[in-house]
Order: C-alpha cells, then sequence, then structure tokens
C-alpha cells in the first residue's frame, strides 16, 4: 500500500503519522510546488537543500520532518517534478532568482524546458544543484538531468525507498531524466 503525502506533516494535522506508516508500505512525499506561479517572486520548485539562512522549504526538510513525526526513512519516496514554472516581467537581479515577477498560468514539461535553452542563460543554484533558466525578463525553474542525479544519489546514500516522479509524461522523448534517476539510484556514473 502506497500513499502520497505534501511536502510537511503541517499539511495532514489530526493523522497519526506513526500509526499510518506502520498500514502502508511506501510514502510518496510530494516533494514539489515549493513556488510557482501563485508565488509573488520566483524561486526554485524543488530544491534539495538550502543554505542555512534560507527559510522556504527544501526536500531535505521535508524528508527529515516526515523521518521525525513517525515514517521510516526506507518508507520514503522522494517526490521529483519532470515539469518546470515560469514568470515574465523578472528583475535580472540575481539572474532573476527570488525576484518579483508576473507567474505564468500552467506548468511547462522538461521537453519545452529544452527549446528555451538555446535562447537563456541556465544558472545553477551551488547548495542545491537546482538549475533555471532567465533570458533577462522570462525565469523558468525546472530539474534536469543533473539535479536529478544529484537528488537520486542522495535518496540512495540516504537510504530512502526511492523516487516518486510526477509526471513521466513531461519528460523527453530520450527519458532524460528518468534515465539519470535510474543511473544514479543505482550508483552508476552519470
Amino acid at each position: 500500500l502506497t500513499i502520497a503525502v505534501g511536502h510537511t506533516p503541517r499539511m495532514s494535522p489530526g493523522i497519526d503519522v506513526a500509526a499510518v506508516a506502520a498500514l502502508v508500505d511506501q510514502v510518496g512525499l510530494m516533494t514539489y510546488d515549493f513556488v510557482g506561479p501563485w508565488s509573488d517572486t520566483t524561486g526554485l520548485l524543488a530544491p534539495l537543500s538550502a543554505s542555512e539562512d534560507f527559510h522556504g522549504g527544501t526536500v531535505e526538510r521535508s524528508i527529515t520532518a516526515w523521518n521525525q513525526a513517525g515514517i521510516p526513512i526506507s518508507k520514503l519516496l522522494m517526490g521529483v517534478p519532470f515539469y518546470a514554472y515560469g514568470w515574465h516581467q523578472v528583475a535580472e537581479d540575481g539572474h532573476g532568482l527570488f525576484q518579483e515577477g508576473t507567474g505564468i498560468h500552467g506548468d511547462r514539461p522538461y521537453r519545452y524546458v529544452q527549446t528555451l535553452i538555446e535562447h537563456s542563460t541556465v544558472y545553477r543554484d551551488p547548495v542545491s544543484q537546482a538549475p533555471w533558466l532567465f533570458d533577462g525578463d522570462v525565469f523558468w525553474t525546472y530539474e534536469d538531468p543533473l539535479s536529478i542525479a544529484h537528488k537520486a544519489s542522495f535518496a540512495r546514500q540516504k537510504n530512502l525507498g526511492g523516487l516518486m516522479i510526477w509526471e513521466l509524461g513531461d519528460d523527453d522523448g530520450s527519458a532524460s531524466l528518468l534515465r539519470a534517476a535510474h543511473r544514479a539510484l543505482n550508483g552508476l556514473l552519470t
């Protein structure tokens, strides 16, 4: 039996997490959507980790919270998004990261983001390894093979149950993201 839960136990008030953990085989953590077009500022969709002064959500903090709430680490599945969120009218400070902007309605698949790379600059957070695109006006937060391999390696090192992908159809035709996750989960270099 597998269940999916939000990125923090606070999203499930009144639930005896330890009792639920005894009933299920795996718990898929929806460790994404920490920011999106509903946010007034840009950010990282699903950062694995962050510097200590960052007060937003991270995948690592979510895993720790659910484990401390009573779910064994081996039952936890790290959620990984295969989609992107964007904003436009974003200031150039910080290469668009953590700047005000107007959210672009809906998400876009990774294969769409690949078409933008040629006309944008790819930046990468040094702590989380999360990438973002910025062209001086439009900002996209997403995952790529490097960031996903970094997350899958973390999951392997921490003995998590594995990864949960949302949503496979958003990968490219070569399954670049899925292949990166598979290689890293199996301890193969990318």
